[in-house]
């Protein structure tokens, strides 16, 4: 095939596109026809092969990072903290900083990055509200897509921001009174 704007053999400047239907070969022709059977393109007649992918049934996404700061963070902060802080269980599981949710304890980690599974986290959060075990015991349970959340977080890596990002703050005051305006005495 000559390039547009080629001299043919009588002189002639070819001006139309080097694509045009004429330039086409029986083997761009059946090229195209295996790409369009690929692609799910069907004759009416013919039913679609199962087998074949399809334009119309995208593979699904991968899920999308969890954010620590944006998604785990609030969940810790209002959900959790308020308990697992190093003021009122000292020397158990803390959730202020990666450094105390990371470290180990005696029945295994709380956050077992990759594996929500063997997360005693994870664990706790799925006992039944009829339990003694149950997490959090008092106040708002985790709700089931918070937990999703958060298991999702952990087979990604459980990646825990350094800094202010990835600091959990105990505050002594609960959550809900924050939100309504009640303010307990000795606290500002």
């Amino acid at each position: 095939m000559k390039p547009v704007g080629a001299k043919t053999a009588t002189g002639q400047i070819r001006s139309r596109h080097p694509l045009h239907p004429r330039d086409f070969t029986a083997g761009a022709a059946l090229a195209l026809l295996g790409w369009m059977t690929l692609a799910g393109c069907h004759s009416p007649g013919n039913a679609p092969d199962s087998t074949l992918p399809s334009l119309n049934d995208p593979a699904p996404l991968p899920p999308r990072p969890v954010d620590f700061a944006a998604e785990i963070k609030p969940v810790f902060k209002q959900k959790c903290v308020m308990c697992h802080n190093t003021v009122i269980l000292p020397g158990r599981l803390g959730l202020e900083s990666a450094e105390q949710a990371f470290r180990p304890l005696p029945k295994g980690p709380a956050i077992a990055p990759g594996h929500p599974e063997n997360s005693r986290l994870v664990q706790g959060l799925r006992v039944s509200e009829e339990s003694e075990d149950t997490m959090p015991p008092a106040g708002h349970r985790v709700t089931p897509s918070e937990l999703a959340l958060i298991e999702t977080w952990i087979r990604q890596g459980a990646a825990w921001p350094r800094g202010t990002a990835g600091r959990v703050p105990y505050d002594p005051v609960p959550f809900d009174d924050h939100e309504r305006g009640i303010v307990h005495p000795g606290q500002p």
